[in-house]
């Protein structure tokens, strides 16, 4: 019998692997990847399209068609489809990143023949009929317009136009000069030139049977191979610039966003670099909640992360404080790289730190859509193969004596490219 008088014992991690599926590739040129893990009858159907936001020159057109995909077909109207959905208890939802976009299923494994010929019309077929496409178009205009009053969103607007130069499709704001010129041909010319069976990935999870893969097989394999255009990423032309202010007259707050340009995720200082970015700013108890939050009240709170690409990468710090607690904010945050640089980190911070990081790594394996996500993203080239099993390896055996010579070669203030958003004169 359990005896709750004592705690349960503490363990270390083992080592912990990803297992990730070859692909089987369709005739018509689809690639296949089949998660199959758990026991619980429910699935998840995820299509990858390989163009994303940063490939496209059109403002905005990206955005669009994700968010007008999944509303009306030949074969169903956009309050068809909800029916058809909500009758089953399914959900379809559309999202899009930076080099991708992704249309995903969630559905009993009885309901899915009922509902995956949805999913398979609002792919291939979409109608993007032009009340809908009015709507969204509103919508996201008056969204936006009420997000650029937000010094948040002045900071990470400002911080994009740096990075990527002022006429980057990613750093334009969409007003409605911008969503304007989004047509319904638009939308369809898009569609045409990206969705097609050669440059989609689907990746299927859950507990799977050969009756529910059979079916996926079926349904996407009549999908017609036609030619497609391949995505690139476009240029940017990073200014100088390197402290900037974005006036917002009388904000109580200011945003605070520091980047700093590193390395890419396939270089051999990724990893470790990443723990060290974790101990600064990336959990409850890093160094920045410690001085920033706890010990000096000027901010609820803080945090920073390493963002890595292929060809790239960016450590990013970001806050939010009172007006004139601006300057101090800023000289913390300088303060705590320095003391990274100088100092190496100690034995029971370390454990701390790794604990968290292989913690949140095996959160990954907690469930077939879990791992699926995981395995989607290394499908269309964003992780590499190995990334998983190199992390823990890695996180595990790094030492404080790494860790501090990362900090003196990128926590440098050289680096440091400052965007504050809110009112310059009460900071």
């Amino acid at each position: 019998m359990l005896d709750r008088t004592k705690a349960p014992e503490v363990h270390e991690f083992d080592t912990v692997h990803l297992d990730v599926p070859k692909s089987e590739i369709l005739p018509n040129g689809l690639e296949l990847a089949v998660v199959n893990y758990g026991d619980v009858d429910v699935c998840q159907i995820d299509v990858y399209i390989k163009h994303g936001v940063v490939n496209e020159k059109e403002p905005a057109l990206v955005q669009f068609v994700s968010r007008t995909i999944t509303m009306g077909t030949d074969e169903y109207s956009v309050d068809q489809i909800a029916e058809i959905l909500d009758f089953y208890g399914a959900s379809l939802t559309s999202v899009e990143g930076d080099n991708y976009m992704m249309m995903s299923l969630k559905s009993t494994n009885r309901n899915l023949p009922k509902v995956l010929p949805v999913m398979y019309d609002c792919l291939t077929k979409p109608t993007f009929p032009p009340s809908v496409v009015e709507k969204v178009r509103e919508k996201f205009v008056a969204d936006v317009a009420v997000a650029q009053e937000r010094v948040a969103f002045m900071a990470r607007r400002r911080l994009r136009e740096l990075l990527l130069g002022a006429n980057h499709p990613a750093a334009v704001v969409v007003n409605e000069e911008v969503a304007a010129n989004i047509t319904c041909e638009k939308l369809l010319d898009f569609h045409k030139r990206y969705f097609a069976p050669g440059n989609c990935i689907v990746v299927v999870s859950g507990s799977i049977s050969d009756a529910e893969l059979d079916l996926v097989r079926s349904t996407f394999g009549g999908w017609e191979a036609r030619q497609h255009e391949h995505s690139q990423e476009l240029p940017v032309y990073p200014q100088d610039t390197m402290y900037d202010v974005v006036q917002k007259d009388g904000a109580l707050q200011s945003a605070v966003l520091i980047a700093m340009d590193v390395v890419p995720r396939s270089h051999p200082d990724y990893i470790k670099l990443r723990t060290l970015v974790t101990a600064l700013g990336g959990y409850s108890g890093c160094r920045l909640m410690k001085n920033i939050r706890e010990e000096k009240g000027y901010t609820y709170g803080i945090q920073s992360y390493l963002l890595g690409k292929e060809n790239e990468g960016r450590i990013e710090i970001t806050t939010q404080c009172g007006t004139p607690y601006t300057k101090a904010v800023i000289e913390e945050i300088k303060h705590e790289l320095k003391a990274l640089r100088e100092e190496p980190i100690g034995e029971d911070e370390l454990h701390q730190v790794r604990s968290y990081v292989m913690s949140e790594l095996v959160k990954t394996l907690d469930n077939a859509f879990s791992r699926a996500s995981y395995i989607g993203l290394i499908k269309i080239g964003y992780l590499y193969e190995d990334y998983f099993d190199k992390q823990f390896d890695q996180v595990k055996n790094v030492t404080s004596r790494e860790l501090q010579l990362l900090a003196q070669k990128y926590l440098t203030e050289d680096r440091m490219r400052i965007v504050v958003a809110g009112d310059a004169t009460q900071m």
